[in-house]
C-alpha cells in the first residue's frame, strides 16, 4: 500500500468526504511522532507498537573491491517493536491463509 491509498482507506474509514483531512491527520502525527524521537522519548501505541531510538556503535565496515577497512561511526535509529495487539492480529491473518 502507497501513501496515496493509504490516505484513501483512511479518509474512508473515517468518513471523511475529502482525503485532505485524513493528510492532515496523518501529517500532524508524523511530526508528533518525529518530535517525540528527537528528544529520545519512547512512543507506546497499544494498538500499535513501540516506537524508539536507538544507538548503534561503532563498527569496523569493509569495502568489497578493495579490501579497505574503515569506521563507520556510531548512529542513531528508530526502533519499531509491534505490540501484541498486532502481532496477534497478524498471526491470525496468516493461519487462515
Amino acid at each position: 500500500m502507497n501513501h496515496h491509498e493509504f490516505l484513501e482507506e483512511l479518509s474512508c474509514r473515517l468518513g471523511y468526504a475529502e482525503k485532505e483531512n485524513a493528510a492532515r491527520q496523518v501529517s500532524a502525527l508524523a511530526e508528533i511522532i518525529a518530535e517525540e524521537l528527537q528528544e529520545g522519548l519512547t512512543i507506546d501505541m497499544d494498538s500499535l507498537g513501540t516506537l524508539g531510538v536507538e544507538k548503534r556503535l561503532e563498527k569496523i565496515i569493509v569495502n568489497p573491491l578493495t579490501g579497505q577497512r574503515f569506521l563507520a561511526p556510531p548512529e542513531l535509529v528508530v526502533k519499531f517493536e509491534p505490540g501484541a495487539g498486532l502481532d496477534e492480529e497478524f498471526k491470525n491473518k496468516r493461519s487462515d491463509e
